[in-house]
């Protein structure tokens, strides 16, 4: 025989359906709040292994440019002055124990006499220094970041001889100079997935470590 089920008296039917909604409600609320501890915890431990990275950072200052970042207590710098019409300075924060300079970073000081915009600059690079550069506004995706209060771009640029070389660029505008910091890419990438994220990562830390205040005034 198939049991009846009895509807519930109109009064414990109201009840039933305010307890049903009550434990809804919690149960949504416990996942959120442990969705917001989950998510406060993961920050806190990035947090923390960025300030233990940092203990082992050390501090590039320029005292004559007036700019400053951060790099790995284990990497090297290399320092080139240049008397050319273009580059003044070229900085160089590598890995001394790789064998080739793979996720090699570098920081250059590029003359910008007329103070041109960005846009301005790559487009008449190949007429000022005689160089060969396409329009990387025109011909790439250019990406508008901020570098210590100075709105800035980053692109991709190749090099063509003699062996193809794309380089993420990220140039800072600053008082009729410019600092182009480049990272090799396709080096990189070469050496697999992993090591371009190590170097992609590397990059993006330097890149929020500067400081280019003095320059800027």
């Amino acid at each position: 025989m198939t049991g009846v089920r009895f509807p519930l008296p109109a009064p414990l039917t109201i009840i039933y359906k305010f307890m049903k909604k009550i434990i809804t409600i919690f149960v949504i609320i416990i996942i959120v709040v442990l969705l917001i501890v989950l998510f406060w915890s993961r920050a806190t431990i990035q947090d923390n292994n960025q300030q233990e990275n940092n203990l082992n950072w050390k501090i590039y200052q320029n005292d004559k440019y007036g700019f400053e970042f951060m790099y790995p207590a284990e990497r090297n710098i290399d320092v080139e002055e240049r008397d050319g019409e273009q580059q003044e300075l070229v900085i160089y924060i590598y890995d001394p124990n790789a064998n080739t300079p793979h996720g090699a970073i570098a920081v250059t000081i590029i003359n910008n006499p007329n103070n041109f915009t960005l846009r301005e600059f790559y487009k008449h690079k190949s007429e000022t220094f005689e160089i060969p550069v396409p329009d990387y506004f025109e011909s790439t995706e250019v990406k508008n970041v901020i570098v210590d209060g100075v709105e800035s771009v980053q692109f991709e640029e190749i090099y063509t001889p003699p062996a193809p070389i794309v380089v993420i660029r990220t140039s800072i505008p600053i008082n009729k100079k410019i600092i182009e910091v480049d990272l090799k890419k396709r080096t990189v990438e070469e050496n697999g997935e992993k090591r371009y994220k190590e170097a992609k990562q590397f990059y993006d830390s330097v890149l929020e470590s500067f400081k280019v205040e003095n320059l800027s005034k």
